[in-house]
């Protein structure tokens, strides 16, 4: 498991990654491989073997999504179209056990990145999940995001679920400590005996902490840390994160992929014709017109909330 260095942010102590420089000073101290891995997780592959360790792809993707997370890694440069699709949902797990399953079907190079020849479409939920420690799960999904959108768009599609999009709506402007706060509130109404105490509670609640509804501390947004949102507003502004995409389920046959599904409601609301090609492209359009409303202030350090209404 990989373990990011702690560092105090300027609210919330978040945690940021090991850098490729910080790497290289702390193996330059020659410190037994279980004695790095233990205190600081993986480093990159090649800064490993400059040590004698022989990464497996596993410790090495998992070293990689590190350094991708830091904007200091990503795979070759794509030099063929990719012949394998293979389509991923919802990879809320920790990070090795992404890997491992990622390396027990083959998809994995010895540097820790995806073949080439694989084209990859995830759907979505790439944040919470039952572990043992909410916070580092929650950097997990961080680290993993990261190394999937290290990969060029050809090969990586990538394309958002609720866990994600609630990163830059409910949860945009939230600190550490505020979801420490706003969950134990949401823990403290559920243990009221009925609805009608539970609705008081809630209510008391809103009226004092207008900003902190307990509702965004529930079970479902359990590993929430700031760097989520912050990587989600990234790849939004990059237009790396889709609501839709494509493909061929057969030789004449498209069909249309997206984290849920699309009914009746969404067809009346955005007035698309029955067709996978269509629908993907009005939704990922709907998508980049609601990041333009916001991509300025984000790119100046604000938190505004991504609106998708009425979608």
């Amino acid at each position: 498991m990989m373990y990011p260095v702690a560092r105090a942010g300027p609210d919330d102590g978040s945690r940021w990654p090991i850098t490729r420089a910080s790497w290289e000073t702390l193996v330059g101290y020659r410190l037994p491989r279980e004695t790095s891995q233990r205190l600081w997780g993986h480093p990159p592959p090649d800064i490993a073997r400059q040590c004698g360790w022989q990464p497996t792809p596993i410790e090495a993707a998992c070293g990689q999504s590190t350094a991708a997370w830091a904007q200091e890694a990503a795979p070759p440069p794509l030099t063929t179209v990719p012949t394998t699709a293979v389509i991923l949902g919802d990879p809320q797990a920790p990070l090795d056990r992404l890997f491992q399953h990622l390396d027990h079907q083959g998809l994995l190079t010895a540097d820790g990145w995806l073949r080439a020849d694989i084209g990859l479409i995830c759907v979505g939920d790439y944040f919470d999940f039952a572990g043992d420690d909410p916070e580092t799960a929650g950097y997990d999904g961080v680290r993993f995001l990261a190394w999937l959108a290290a990969h060029d768009s050809a090969q990586v599609t990538l394309l958002l679920g609720n866990h994600d999009v609630e990163r830059v709506i409910s949860l945009a402007s939230t600190t550490r400590a505020d979801y420490l706060t706003a969950q134990a509130a949401c823990r403290e109404m559920l243990r009221c005996s009925t609805p009608a105490e539970r609705r008081a509670y809630l209510e008391t609640w809103v009226a004092t902490h207008p900003h902190l509804p307990p509702p965004i501390a529930a079970h479902d947004y359990r590993s929430f840390v700031p760097a989520q949102s912050m990587l989600v507003r990234r790849l939004l502004v990059a237009g790396r994160l889709r609501l839709a995409s494509t493909a061929w389920d057969g030789p004449d046959r498209e069909v249309l992929l997206t984290h849920a599904g699309v009914t009746c409601r969404e067809h009346a609301q955005l007035g698309q014709p029955l067709n996978a090609a269509a629908w993907s492209a009005r939704l990922n359009t709907y998508l980049d017109a609601s990041v333009a409303r916001v991509r300025d202030r984000w790119n100046h350090g604000h938190t505004d909330r991504l609106d998708l209404t009425p979608l």
